[in-house]
């Protein structure tokens, strides 16, 4: 961020979505580096021509009105004509196009670089460890100026600002920039050194002043503001007067930071603050200023990136462009009856209806038991509920001298011995009753809708190969249908690094009274080393793709029974095996990870190999806190 920084404005979509659902889409208003000096012009125009003409000017030229050409600009980060008419022609039909709206703006100082790509990295391992929290709705920000309204007319003068205040405070300290880690039981961040910290206030209460001075609002204290914030923290925010009383603007001048964990669950603190501790913060960082705008109607909806497109077949449904993105209150998904929800386009602006499933194809006649040259069924189920992520630390409270003591009704009624010992269920946790319910409830619904299942493949993991039992108890199988413990199964290795990975024998599953396939021999062979990402897809798809190919002659349907990603891993193992390799999305490990419950059903029929609506709903239940008794006591 130095004086001779230039500035450049525009939308930052394909960065910003970097998952399938985040909250915010924004425009971005950066600082690049001194621009390489250019040869001195000779000759000059001394008349005015069409390209002296503002972009606002051509629009209005061209026939649009003036408040839709401001909306437009404002929406594109008034970086061209052509983006700008563009975004008018696509939102002709938008309701909202001529509402006097403004939109909402946040002032952000971004880290870039290897910095950047540290934190990123951060986020993916915090996502594969302990799942999504909220840090990942955004990318790696501190942010200076908090978010405000302003109208459309502004937005090329709040960019301006950006360049103005850069010009007026100067440049950053010569010193290295220090993060310094901060972990407590609902946040996780890196605090910004005093001596940067103090820039950035300057930053960001310069800001405010430019900004209060182009919409017309007056904010007391700027020169004094951070000193006031240091001694009084309830005067930390500059106050506005009555000028104009819609509009606010806070300047953050205290505790800045980059977050990089909070709501998150409390399971997940003590990996978390493991992946902080060994984080060793770059030293020597760039860092851009950036400038975001939102349209704030959507600024609390989901936003979903297009991946395949969709004409519509009736005159409510939303045609779905490869590359737009459809804005979806949470609501949507609670109360939507048949995988159809209300959503609107970034691209047009037009409010539809979205189909989040084309697995609700009708079933009718077409269930079988797998034995027929017509399609038979393959299945993949995710474990039931799991006791370490309810209880937490739950082995250290429940056995007393090395014997296992139930402690709560959802609690196993019984562990079995194994050669690890109550350490080995550390490692490698159980079902609640729950859980068995739950993975029986499965197996009833597959047999009341008359499909049955011949060959049983489940990770190796304890409850997984229960869940498998339960499946098969509520399915009322026979006790020749019996369980093929297959490593390839397991979810990613590197997730249970630090604690390491402990299995039961086969010896001791079937002691345990899980009914065990003794003689089966795996597909793949795993040990407790560290794997890479393309290694662990790569073992599953030998699994599954082998178990398939192998029990095709045989016939009979087929069940995958381990992790949340053992849903999306199958339907990318059984679309491997078609002969149109074009249309195969490559292996994602955080696409629907978060979106699968226990005992998710994913089914898919061949050949060809499509994903299906399985044979039997699904099931919803709700968790209850713990009771305690006590408070009977008056």
């Amino acid at each position: 961020m130095s004086k001779s920084s230039i500035l450049i404005f525009s939308v930052l979509m394909p960065v910003l979505i970097t998952t399938n659902i985040i909250r915010n889409i924004l425009c971005k208003c950066l600082f690049l580096g001194k621009m390489a000096n250019l040869p001195p012009r000779k000759v000059t125009s001394a008349s005015k021509s069409k390209q002296d003409a503002s972009p606002l000017q051509i629009l209005l030229q061209m026939g649009f009105r003036r408040q839709r050409a401001l909306k437009a600009l404002a929406a594109t980060g008034n970086r061209s004509v052509q983006l700008a008419s563009d975004w008018l022609l696509t939102h002709v039909s938008d309701s909202n196009i001529d509402a006097d709206d403004p939109r909402e703006y946040i002032f952000y100082a971004s880290p870039t670089g290897p910095l950047l790509s540290q934190l990123l990295e951060f986020w993916d391992k915090s996502k594969a460890t302990c799942g999504w929290n909220g840090a990942h709705n955004f990318l790696p920000h501190i942010t200076l100026v908090s978010f405000f309204k302003a109208p459309d007319d502004t937005s090329l003068n709040l960019a301006k600002a950006v360049r103005q205040v850069v010009e007026n405070v100067g440049d950053p300290p010569k010193c290295t920039l220090k993060l310094e880690p901060y972990v407590s039981h609902n946040f996780m961040g890196l605090f910004i050194s005093e001596e940067h910290a103090e820039y950035l206030k300057k930053i960001a209460v310069q800001y405010v002043k430019q900004v209060s001075s182009v919409l017309g609002v007056m904010v007391d204290t700027y020169e004094h503001l951070d000193a006031l914030g240091t001694c009084f923290p309830w005067c930390a925010m500059a106050q506005e007067k009555n000028l104009k009383s819609s509009i606010n603007l806070e300047a953050h001048v205290k505790s800045l930071h980059i977050t990089l964990a909070y709501h998150f669950e409390e399971s997940s603190y003590e990996d978390l603050k493991s992946l902080v501790e060994e984080m060793q913060p770059v030293e020597h960082s760039s860092w851009e200023l950036r400038l975001y705008s939102r349209d704030p109607r959507f600024a609390n909806h989901q936003v979903y990136k297009v991946t395949q497109g969709y004409s519509p077949q009736a005159s409510d449904e939303l045609e779905l462009v490869l590359g737009d993105y459809i804005y979806i209150e949470e609501k949507e998904f609670d109360i939507s009856p048949d995988g159809w929800v209300h959503g609107t386009s970034w691209l047009t602006g037009l409010p539809m209806n979205w189909e989040l499933s084309k697995a609700a194809e009708e079933m009718k006649n077409n269930i079988t038991n797998g034995t027929s040259k017509s399609r038979r069924w393959v299945f993949a189920l995710r474990h039931g509920e799991r006791v370490d992520l309810t209880y937490g630390p739950w082995v250290p409270h429940c056995f007393e001298n090395d014997t296992y003591v139930r402690k709560d009704l959802n609690l196993p009624l019984k562990l079995a011995h194994r050669a690890g010992g109550k350490g080995g269920y550390v490692k490698d946790t159980p079902l609640t009753r729950l859980g068995w319910f739950q993975a029986q409830l499965v197996g009833e619904g597959m047999r009341m809708a008359g499909v049955s299942i011949k060959h049983v493949y489940a990770s190796p993991a304890l409850r997984c190969v229960e869940t498998a039992q339960g499946f098969l108890d509520g399915l009322r199988a026979d006790p020749s249908v019996k369980i093929k413990v297959e490593p390839g199964l397991f979810e990613f290795k590197n997730w249970h690094m630090p604690k390491g990975i402990d299995f039961m024998t086969p010896i001791e599953l079937c002691k345990a009274g899980l009914n065990v396939d003794m003689t089966y021999k795996p597909y793949v062979e795993m040990d407790a080393s560290a794997e890479t990402m393309d290694e662990f897809f790569k073992r599953g798809e030998v699994a599954m793709q082998a178990a398939v190919n192998d029990t095709e002659k045989d016939g009979g349907n087929v069940i995958f029974i381990g992790h949340a990603i053992t849903l999306d891993q199958m339907v990318g193992a059984l679309h491997r095996l078609r002969d149109d390799m074009e249309d195969v999305q490559p292996y994602e490990i955080g696409r629907n990870l978060l979106k699968v419950p226990y005992c998710a059903l994913g089914a898919m029929r061949g050949k060809p190999w499509d994903v299906v609506s399985p044979p039997c709903p699904p099931s919803i239940n709700s968790s209850s806190g713990r009771f305690d008794w006590r408070i009977l006591i008056k």
